[in-house]
């Protein structure tokens, strides 16, 4: 539920879904393979991880994820029966080798069961779709996301400093997992704030909110507060391991 400013309360992001035998990751920050210990799931059982964007709260636990199936299988003797999808924004795969680099895992690149997706518009997948829509980040290439899983919609918005582009993606959500770090209506270059948020949600007509991304800030404020001035429906805010069931 946390940020690039860490504390025992508030990991950095990372968001598990389960559909339908599938295991889905939506970013990577650090602390995710300790996140999921919590949660007693098994990396290996991954099957896509997808990346809003390249900054480091989001993605620097990737190498470590990815890491776990291709050390069970090439040094242990595990026998890893399916293929992890890593797809993000352009060149996921340079991406990729610049980090295997850094740390001196350059034998990931060749790991059979490793299949890297630039995002699209539109994807499609088995059992599910995802439609992307660009936002603004500082200048990054970074995406908010809308899944449908057997007609359940769940969007999530990244990191955001617009609301336009989340709004698309927010369109009739059963759930929005949303960056809501900033309070009220101060503006913030790389984040929405709550007002945008609660505009977001009445307009998009999104049906259950999850308050994330949050920073020390707002820790205090009555962020749900703040959004339920202008969107009526069911609001969150999120805590590490946390579970929502659609």
């Amino acid at each position: 539920c946390g940020s690039f400013i860490i504390d025992r309360d508030h990991s950095a992001p990372s968001y598990l879904v389960e559909f339908n035998g599938k295991n889905i990751l939506l970013d990577c920050g650090p602390g995710t393979l300790v996140q999921l210990a919590k949660l007693g799931f098994d990396p290996l059982q991954l099957d896509y991880i997808f990346l809003s964007h390249y900054h480091n709260d989001h993605t620097s636990d990737l190498i470590a994820v990815m890491f776990r199936p291709y050390i069970s299988e090439i040094y242990y003797g595990g026998q890893r029966g399916k293929t992890l999808t890593i797809s993000g924004p352009k060149s996921i795969k340079k991406f990729v080798k610049n980090l295997a680099n850094i740390f001196h895992h350059d034998g990931l690149l060749n790991y059979k069961r490793f299949k890297y997706l630039d995002l699209k518009s539109k994807m499609k997948f088995e059992g599910f779709s995802l439609e992307t829509f660009k936002v603004e980040h500082l200048g990054l290439d970074a995406k908010a996301f809308q899944f449908n899983f057997g007609g359940k919609i769940v969007a999530y918005s990244g990191d955001a400093g617009l609301p336009a582009g989340v709004a698309k993606a927010a369109k009739n959500a059963n759930l929005l997992i949303v960056d809501c770090s900033t309070p009220g209506n101060e503006i913030s270059k790389a984040h929405l704030n709550t007002a945008q948020v609660g505009e977001i949600c009445r307009d998009s007509q999104v049906k259950q909110v999850i308050l994330s991304h949050q920073v020390p800030p707002g820790y205090n404020i009555d962020m749900v507060g703040q959004v339920r001035r202008i969107y009526k429906g069911k609001i969150t805010l999120a805590k590490d391991l946390m579970q929502i069931e659609l």
